[in-house]
């Protein structure tokens, strides 16, 4: 199987494919995306995994950045920094979530940490373009 998933050899770096290789790396496969199984354990692989995730990203899309964008390197820190604090808030909350028997302190925490999620999921979610990018925030 792995044969027919190899691209063609004029085609062997692209930030596509370098992506796809961060994430499976950490345990996440586009297969589990298409197949609609993004959720449970690849989500919390990438939830868990975003600062390893989304600091390889910074490094590779400054590989394929395009130098006439404006302030292109503050851009793709931003992006990827809000994807890890995100991401990090948003496994907080699950992790809470899914505990058994959390103590009363989770549970004040877990208000608090909700509240901090939610407020930064709409906070990026006041970043996206509309007309030119296709936001990736509802799996979570």
């Amino acid at each position: 199987h792995e044969s027919r998933r190899k691209p063609p050899k004029e085609v062997t770096r692209t930030w596509y494919l370098l992506m796809e290789r961060i994430y499976r790396d950490c345990g996440v496969k586009r297969e589990d995306y298409h197949k609609r199984k993004f959720s449970g354990r690849p989500l919390k692989e990438i939830m868990r995994k975003s600062e390893k995730i989304f600091t390889e990203a910074k490094q590779m899309l400054r590989e394929f950045k395009h130098d006439s964008i404006d302030g292109i390197d503050a851009k793709i820190d931003s992006v990827c920094d809000n994807m890890i604090s995100l991401l990090s808030s948003w496994g907080k909350v699950f992790n809470t979530l899914y505990s058994k028997d959390p103590s009363q302190e989770d549970k004040a925490q877990f208000k608090i940490d909700l509240d901090t999620a939610v407020q930064k999921h709409r906070a990026l979610r006041g970043l996206v373009d509309y007309k030119n990018d296709t936001p990736k925030l509802h799996c979570i």
